[in-house]
């Protein structure tokens, strides 16, 4: 009886854990999406401004 009620304590704490460690997980892989496509926006930002640059000075 003992037993049983210590195995649901500790399914009861550690399934709240499971939860928010899911949580920060989707946050964390978010940011990391949003910071990669930032980064790509800022180099074909970057790699068009080159582009455009070469292009005058051609004319």
């Amino acid at each position: 009886m003992i037993e049983k009620s210590n195995t649901l304590m500790i399914q009861s704490i550690s399934f709240p854990i499971f939860l928010l460690n899911s949580i920060f997980a989707c946050c964390f892989l978010l940011k990391a999406a949003r910071m990669q496509h930032l980064h790509d926006n800022t180099m074909i930002k970057q790699e068009e401004e080159d582009a455009n640059k070469k292009l005058m000075e051609t004319f």
